[in-house]
């Protein structure tokens, strides 16, 4: 799936990606890359907590990345005080 770059918290050194399924992505990048706001990339929801990595579509280069499941957010759930949006199923 196709996800953009929305945002990027330089105190916690992480981006925040928006997938086309309104599902949101916390991750940190592994290596030096570095991504810009409304950059695309791809990603595998189905495996991404394994293989821990996802596609430039600007270059294609695979970087890696360190998540967990707390790290993914259904955004369509509204947000509840001590809750997750975690997803059930990720697809």
């Amino acid at each position: 799936m196709i996800a953009e770059i929305i945002q990027y918290n330089e105190f916690n050194n992480n981006y925040s990606a928006k997938v086309e399924n309104n599902i949101l992505i916390v991750f940190t990048i592994k290596n030096e890359t570095s991504l810009r706001l409304g950059e695309l990339i791809e990603v595998d929801l189905s495996t991404i907590l394994q293989d821990k990595f996802i596609i430039s579509k600007t270059n294609q280069e695979i970087i890696p990345i360190e998540l967990s499941k707390n790290d993914l957010h259904k955004l369509s759930e509204l947000p509840v005080h001590g809750g997750s949006r975690a997803p059930d199923d990720i697809d």
